[in-house]
C-alpha cells in the first residue's frame, strides 16, 4: 500500500509527503524481508547463561533487527558514492554540462516567445501526461518488485532501489536550495513574466528517472533500460519544450540520477556476492581466537 501511496503522492507534486513516504516504504520492505531471517538467526541464551553471554545475545539481536539492516544499508549506499566510478560520471557529465549551458538561452528560444510571453511549439498533450506519469508509475512498479519478486536478485536489487530513492530526492531538493544563475528557470508562460523562477538545477524527475534506466539497465541490460531510457528521453524532451528546463539543468539531473545508481549497482553485487567477516573475540575465560565466516 505505501508504495501506491507515494506513486500518489508523487503524482499530486507533494515533495514532503513523498519523501516521508519513501522512507517509510523502504523501512516497511526491510521489516519484511528480515522478519523471517531474523527470528530464524535469532540468538537464544541457555537457562544458565552469564550475565556476559545475556549481554551477547541481545547485542548480536540487535544488530540483525531489521532497522539496524536499513540504517547498515544506507550507510553502505553512501560509502559506494565515494569511488571512481562517481568521478567518471562527474568528468563525463560536466563537459556536457558547460556545452549544453552554452547553449541553454538560444536553444529555449525557439519553445518561448519574448514578447507575447506565450510558449510555443510544444509537444503533444499526450507528451506531457507520459512525463507527468513517468516517473511515478515505474516507481511503483519497481518498488513493488521488494515485496513480490520471487527472483533473489530481482528483490535485491528492488529493496536496494527503494533505500537510494528518497535520497535522490532529498539530495536534488538540497541543491536546489542554493541560489546561483544556474537554478534560474526558462522563460515561461507558467511562469512570472517579471523574474525568474528558482528551483530548476538540477532537473529531479530526470534525477529519478535515470536513476531507475541506469540501475536496472546495469542489472537486466536492454530489456530493462531501453524502456526506461526511453521514457527519460520522452520526459527530458517534454521538461524542455515546455520551458521547464534548460537542457543543462536536465543533463545535471542525469548526471545526479547516474551516480546513485552506480553506488546501488555495486551495494547490490556486494549482497548477492556473500558476506564475508573476520573476527576476532575473546571467550569468558579470556582466551582469544579468531573467527571466519561467509555468509550467502
Amino acid at each position: 500500500m505505501c508504495i501506491f501511496v507515494y506513486a500518489g503522492a508523487k503524482l499530486m507534486k507533494k515533495k514532503g509527503l513523498l519523501f516521508i513516504l519513501l522512507l517509510l516504504c523502504s523501512s516497511t520492505q526491510h521489516l519484511f524481508a528480515a522478519q523471517v531471517t531474523q527470528y530464524q538467526s535469532r540468538a537464544v541464551a541457555p537457562a544458565n547463561a552469564s550475565a556476559y553471554e545475556l549481554r551477547h545475545c541481545r547485542r548480536k539481536n540487535l544488530d540483525d533487527s531489521c532497522v539496524s539492516r536499513w540504517f547498515r544499508n544506507i550507510g553502505a549506499l553512501h560509502s559506494k558514492l565515494l569511488h571512481w566510478d562517481t568521478l567518471k560520471i562527474t568528468c563525463s557529465i560536466f563537459p556536457m554540462y558547460i556545452a549544453a549551458r552554452m547553449i541553454d538561452e538560444d536553444l529555449q528560444n525557439c519553445f518561448y516567445h519574448k514578447n507575447h510571453h506565450k510558449n510555443v511549439n510544444q509537444m503533444p498533450d499526450c507528451c506531457h501526461e507520459i512525463a507527468r506519469l513517468g516517473t511515478g508509475i515505474p516507481i511503483a512498479i519497481l518498488g513493488s518488485m521488494a515485496f513480490f519478486a520471487r527472483k533473489e536478485e530481482l528483490r535485491t536489487t528492488s529493496q536496494v532501489f527503494l533505500v537510494g530513492m528518497p535520497f535522490v530526492i532529498f539530495g536534488k531538493e538540497l541543491i536546489k536550495k542554493f541560489r546561483h544563475d544556474g537554478c534560474l528557470r526558462p522563460w515561461s508562460e507558467k511562469f512570472s513574466c517579471k523574474e525568474r523562477a528558482c528551483g530548476g538545477f538540477p532537473s529531479g524527475h530526470m534525477a529519478e528517472i535515470s536513476y531507475m534506466a541506469v540501475l536496472y539497465g546495469m542489472r537486466y541490460g536492454v530489456k530493462a533500460g531501453f524502456p526506461l531510457g526511453l521514457t527519460a528521453a520522452m520526459v527530458g524532451a517534454t521538461f524542455l519544450s515546455c520551458n521547464r528546463h534548460y537542457l543543462s539543468q536536465l543533463i545535471a539531473g542525469v548526471g545526479l540520477g547516474a551516480m546513485y545508481a552506480f553506488a546501488a549497482n555495486k551495494l547490490i553485487d556486494s549482497k548477492l556476492s556473500g558476506d564475508y567477516y573476520v573476527k576476532m573475540k575473546v571467550d569468558k575465560k579470556g582466551h582469544a581466537g579468531v573467527k571466519f565466516g561467509c555468509k550467502f
